[in-house]
């Protein structure tokens, strides 16, 4: 008999906080941006974008960023991190890592993300 799929036996994840240039003001540019610098890193598992939230770009004087929250398998979180978190990820793709958390909440926090509405 096979054993019951438990809390503790199903896959990690974590929830990784990422900012990105105000250039990319759609959820599909900043797919598309994040595959280029994700598809060559040879993941284990897929990944999956939860959070994107462009830069509003009302102030031309100020350049805010755009903020995205991406979960990526236990296994694959250190290939993530190292491409994306160094000080130069910035200016070579675009996209660079803030922060990471076992927990979305805790993400969504550190970024200032507001928690999105529920679907019924």
């Amino acid at each position: 008999m096979a054993r019951k799929l438990t809390k503790a036996l199903r896959g990690k994840r974590r929830w990784v906080g990422l900012q990105f240039e105000d250039e990319i003001t759609s959820r599909q540019a900043f797919q598309d941006r994040l595959n280029a610098v994700l598809v060559p890193l040879e993941l284990l598992h897929d990944t999956r974008l939860m959070d994107v939230m462009p830069s509003s770009g009302t102030n031309p004087e100020k350049s805010e960023l755009g903020r995205a929250i991406l979960c990526v398998r236990l296994e694959d979180a250190p290939k993530v991190r190292h491409a994306l978190e160094p000080a130069d990820a910035m200016e070579t793709h675009g996209i660079q890592c803030v922060t990471t958390s076992g927990k979305i909440r805790l993400v969504r926090e550190r970024l200032g993300l507001p928690r999105p509405k529920r679907r019924r």
